[in-house]
């Protein structure tokens, strides 16, 4: 160890401190310089993962509140008169066309119904019918086999042969003016028969076309206590062609 005096200040110069202090930073600098190899975050390989390129539509969706107007509104209400029973669907549902919206109590519309029928029915049984001909023409095919007009034929044409005979019998000589004349009379009566006969038979028919019609109303009538959501022309036919997928309409209940 050796000692040193400069100005004031004494210094002491230990060599074997001096040996372990140089050896400790010797020892630091090595540690310092191995760190300072390690790979930081930045130095680390980084995953990737590569793709083929697609072309993709990308859609974006927004949640608003606010009130929605529809494009069209519409008002109904029943055509007749009556309690109301029951209440299908509430403002804001979704409906199709052709739903029932309501219905009103349907009975005295039933019974009526029910009343025009049997008297339609019964007029067709006079007619030995089981639909009503459309038509003239094809009534009057059929007018040979209503029970009067086929018992008036029958009768006329029995009158005739009955005529020729009377005829025979006078231009032999052997029959009476008498018998004649009245083969002729039941002759005209008999087409009378028959014309009468036919007019009420057309009697009947028109009617038979009546009381449908009747029928028809009484019906409609009855359809009409199920308030419907209205229809537009070819529905029918679109739905049945695309079927409930297809449905190009969206209806809703505004009010009540």
């Amino acid at each position: 160890m050796a000692r040193t005096e400069t100005a004031g200040i004494r210094v002491i110069y230990d060599g074997r401190r001096w040996g372990i202090l140089l050896a400790a930073v010797g020892l630091l600098g090595c540690q310092k310089a191995a760190t300072s190899h390690v790979p930081t975050g930045q130095d680390l390989p980084i995953p990737v993962q590569t793709v083929l390129v697609k072309q993709r539509t990308l859609t974006r969706g927004i949640t608003v509140m606010g009130t929605l107007n529809a494009y069209e509104e519409m008002p109904l209400a029943a055509k007749v008169d009556g309690r109301v029973v029951s209440i299908h669907h509430d403002v804001g549902d979704r409906v199709v066309p052709g739903a029932v919206l309501m219905e009103l109590d349907a009975t005295d519309y039933r019974l009526a119904v029910a009343q025009a029928r049997a008297a339609y029915e019964g007029e067709l049984q006079r007619l030995k019918l089981r639909r009503l001909p459309e038509s003239v023409a094809e009534f009057e095919r059929h007018l040979s086999t209503i029970d009067t007009v086929a018992q008036a034929r029958a009768n006329w044409e029995l009158a005739e042969k009955e005529l020729v005979r009377a005829e025979l019998e006078a231009e032999r000589g052997v029959g009476s003016q008498q018998a004649l004349d009245a083969a002729r009379a039941k002759v005209k009566a008999a087409r009378a028969a028959v014309e009468l006969a036919e007019t009420e038979a057309r009697v009947l028919w028109a009617n038979a076309r009546r009381l449908k019609a009747v029928l028809e109303e009484a019906e409609q009538r009855w359809e009409d206590t199920r308030l419907r959501v209205p229809t537009p022309p070819l529905w029918l036919a679109w739905s049945a062609l695309l079927g409930p997928a297809g449905n190009p309409i969206r209806l809703a209940v505004a009010q009540r």
